[in-house]
């Protein structure tokens, strides 16, 4: 119920829609929300496990095995890959490492390790940490998911890279 805008809109019939989803400040933070993110810290360390780097090479394994049994049918799969709000937001960056050493955490993670093994298997994807990292917008709701806004910016953005692979019609 406190992760899904679907579950809420169901079970609630006051849910918050359209402007109550606005978030104008990119700097204030529920304590779900930084609990959350303080969990997804990890993802961020500039040294991962080899434990790590191993799920993260199968993940991408079975990715492109997907792409692969698509293409057998004539289907394209293109992959996007989504930035977290704790990788772009300096703000929030900086609360999660209180107490902690700056220099164990590489807020690009996880794009320098998935996307060269996207690259080697010619796999088509989109990276979106720099253009939405470019956005001064708050693209991110208080509690991990996309604000209406940033739907529509990435939305825009996917348009724009799958019409340069000519896959819309």
């Amino acid at each position: 119920y406190e992760n899904s805008h679907i579950v809420r809109a169901i079970m609630s019939p006051g849910a918050p829609s359209g402007d109550d989803f606005i978030r104008e400040r990119c700097d204030e933070f529920t304590e779900f929300y930084l609990a959350v993110q303080q969990q997804r810290l990890a993802g961020q360390k500039a040294e991962p496990t080899t434990e790590e780097l191993q799920y993260l090479k199968a993940n991408a394994a079975q990715i492109i095995r997907m792409r692969d049994l698509a293409a057998a049918d004539g289907v394209p799969l293109v992959v996007a890959v989504l930035p977290d709000e704790i990788q772009l937001n300096p703000a929030l960056q900086e609360i999660l490492l209180t107490g902690k050493n700056p220099a164990d955490y590489d807020f690009a993670m996880p794009q320098p390790l998935i996307n060269p093994l996207f690259d080697t298997a010619g796999m088509d994807y989109i990276d979106l940490l720099e253009p939405i990292g470019n956005d001064p917008r708050c693209l991110y709701m208080n509690e991990t998911h996309w604000a209406p806004v940033g739907h529509e910016f990435v939305a825009s953005l996917l348009i724009d890279y799958l019409d340069q692979l000519e896959l819309l019609p």
